[in-house]
């Protein structure tokens, strides 16, 4: 019989910071190990008001398509191409 889990992080408003950006791969790496069948993960996407929300979207869609891939290297490579 298949155990079904969920880990649901959930802040207090959308606007309010919620400084997860350094545990979104480990958590990724986690559910891949775990053998999981898929995964949900979503951020502020339809506004500008949340911290960081552009990075984040950027870092969970390249961390699902890979999640081997550096996070530390994304992070950089995104504020590189800020500037």
């Amino acid at each position: 019989m298949p155990t079904h889990k969920t880990l649901v992080f959930q802040s207090t408003g959308d606007d309010l910071p919620f400084p997860n950006l350094r545990s979104i791969a480990p958590n990724v790496r986690y559910f891949l190990h775990n053998n999981a069948k898929g995964v949900f993960m979503q951020a502020n996407g339809n506004g500008l008001t949340s911290e960081f929300s552009d990075l984040r979207n950027y870092l969970i869609s390249h961390l699902i398509w890979d999640p081997y891939l550096d996070s530390d290297a994304l992070l950089n490579e995104e504020e590189l191409r800020d500037q």
